[in-house]
């Protein structure tokens, strides 16, 4: 009676627990997808831009001679792109990026309780469940 109710309590404390943790990760998720929607409006507006100029210069290489776009292709190797390094560390779920109030609770967790030890109480199965068991423990 009283150590089943202890242990109900302990778990409906942890559930309590763990739906915190759950709560404040869902806000850095969506944290993170309000900057990466920003990021991408960024960019957007960055392609809008990329495509309108490239119209100018397919116009402009269409009207120009076929000598001088041949001059122009074989004129240099270009620049090399390198992207500039992006805010925030894009790895949302690993363990480097765990926000210091995650590792805090990690570090403060119980093991959940061996509830296993709660099948010995149980009537025995159905022979269907014995089924069902099988199937879904491999």
């Amino acid at each position: 009676g009283d150590v089943s109710m202890a242990t109900m309590v302990g778990l409906l404390n942890q559930l309590g627990q763990l739906s915190t943790v759950a709560a404040d990760l869902f806000d850095s998720l969506g944290e993170e997808v309000a900057r990466s929607s920003e990021q991408l409006g960024t960019l957007r507006g960055r392609l809008v831009g990329v495509t309108e100029r490239l119209a100018q210069v397919d116009d402009a290489l269409s009207a120009a001679p076929p000598e001088e776009t041949t001059e122009l292709c074989d004129a240099g190797t270009g620049l090399d792109y390198r992207a500039a390094p992006a805010e925030g560390s894009g790895h949302l779920f690993s363990a480097a990026s765990r926000p210091p109030w995650v590792v805090a609770a990690l570090e403060r967790a119980r093991p959940p309780p061996a509830l296993q030890r709660l099948d010995a109480l149980a009537p025995p199965p159905a022979e269907e469940d014995v089924h069902l068991r099988e199937i879904y423990a491999a």
